[in-house]
């Protein structure tokens, strides 16, 4: 296996392995897979695979979560999630953010854009939410109440995210002097 198809397929491994954590019961949002998204794109250099492959990993662990532990809040197999296209566009969106980050970021603009991402995700999601209806009230104050429901999550999105960047970063940025073939 040559060199560059040793990298991707470790970063792939890492990514897909960020989107099996959301597996893990009782997490309550502290998981990697925001921080795999903007890692991917800082690392994959085909844009269009990074930006594909952290949506790809939530929706088989929807998939997977959707049919077992949430399947009765659904009539049948669900295949996406309700909201899915605010989910997706979220990463999507840190995706495209994340081609600025760089393979040799600094830990404070890793941090920066681990917050930056944290903070996408919970305005987009949230608003999901509150479009969707039903929860909240059509107006303002229904969307302001969706949000202030949602900052627990986005406490421990915050926390996870930096984290779980650094390490991936870090982590592979050794991992990469160790072992030659993943440079």
């Amino acid at each position: 296996m040559n060199h560059k198809r040793t990298k991707i397929s470790v970063i792939v491994a890492l990514v897909m392995g960020a989107g099996l954590m959301r597996l893990i019961p009782n997490t309550n949002g502290f998981v990697p897979v925001t921080a795999a998204t903007v890692f991917a794109a800082a690392f994959i250099g085909r844009k269009g695979w990074a930006v594909l492959l952290p949506i790809f990993s939530v929706w088989l662990t929807d998939l997977v979560l959707n049919n077992t532990v949430y399947a009765s809040f659904f009539d049948g197999f669900t295949w996406l999630t309700p909201g899915f296209a605010f989910q997706f566009s979220a990463y999507a969106l840190i995706s495209l953010m994340g081609f600025q980050v760089g393979q040799n970021a600094s830990s404070s603009r890793i941090g920066l854009f681990s917050i930056t991402s944290s903070l996408i995700f919970f305005l987009v999601t949230n608003f999901g939410v509150w479009i969707a209806g039903g929860f909240y009230s059509p107006d303002f104050a229904g969307l302001m109440e969706c949000y202030a429901m949602g900052i627990p999550f986005l406490e421990r999105s915050l926390v996870a995210d930096v984290l779980f960047a650094q390490v991936l970063f870090h982590g592979f940025s050794m991992a990469q002097k160790r072992f030659p073939a993943l440079g």
